[in-house]
């Protein structure tokens, strides 16, 4: 999976026609302030984490968990989603978690990375 596949799902999963406030773009060049995040509980920004980071792993660039990723997906779903939305994200991010979980046997953040690329894979073709 790569980051154009990243874009995809974010794009299926946040809508196609996603129109960013402009606040959000200059937010982008600085740092994410951790007080801004509201909308995932620890449990579900350490999924959005995994997730993430199976899409975009570290290479010889920084991957998402090290990138904080999973913090700008939370940002962008706090201040451009509804809360009907907002909530199908989290059901959806729970759901992934928990379909991985019961057919590899092992929690999501501790599967192989073969295994976590069929989760999210599994997870784009609506098979979750």
């Amino acid at each position: 999976m790569d980051r154009r596949e990243l874009l995809e799902i974010m794009t299926l999963t946040l809508g196609g026609s996603v129109a960013l406030p402009e606040s959000i773009f200059a937010q982008l060049a600085g740092p994410l302030a951790p007080a801004k995040l509201k909308l995932f509980s620890p449990a579900q920004h350490e999924r959005a984490a995994a997730i993430a980071g199976t899409v975009i792993p570290k290479t010889h660039t920084p991957g998402a968990i090290k990138t904080g990723v999973a913090g700008w997906l939370e940002l962008l779903v706090q201040d451009c989603r509804n809360a009907a939305a907002q909530q199908n994200i989290l059901n959806g991010l729970a759901t992934v978690v928990r379909q991985a979980a019961g057919q590899f046997q092992e929690p999501y953040a501790k599967l192989t990375a073969r295994a976590a690329d069929h989760a999210v894979s599994e997870m784009k073709k609506g098979n979750f």
